[in-house]
């Protein structure tokens, strides 16, 4: 990961951050005073969101017809969980399957799932 300070519009400092494990650190020579990691939506609530990209998605690969709003309700009940079992998930209750492996070779992708994510990020 790189991080850019910038001052009056020109990059200032540059550092570039390894992560890894043991009692190496890197915020000892770090210039910044403070960092904020927002991973999990505690700052900014992403899951309205992602639910309304997952929404948008369904909506353009389900053949019956549906609501986005439907799927959002839907997306509480697989909220926290990872990419691939929120989308599995959504795929099998809408039943978005048969048009998913029809476009795989769209996406070049394996699994319908992937498919389903390919399209909700072709909507962001």
């Amino acid at each position: 990961m790189t991080l850019l300070s910038r001052s009056s519009g020109k990059i200032r400092t540059k550092l570039t951050v390894w992560i890894w494990g043991g009692s190496h650190s890197w915020v000892s020579r770090c210039p910044f005073k403070a960092m904020i990691f927002d991973l999990d939506g505690t700052l900014v609530q992403t899951e309205r969101l992602k639910a309304i990209s997952y929404a948008r998605a369904t909506v353009a690969l389900c053949s019956e017809k549906i609501t986005e709003e439907e799927v959002v309700d839907a997306f509480k009940e697989v909220v926290g969980l990872p990419r691939r079992e929120v989308a599995q998930a959504l795929m099998e209750r809408f039943h978005l399957e048969p048009e998913a492996l029809h476009r795989m070779a769209e996406f070049g992708v394996e699994t319908p799932w992937q498919v389903y994510i390919q399209v909700r990020m072709g909507d962001l």
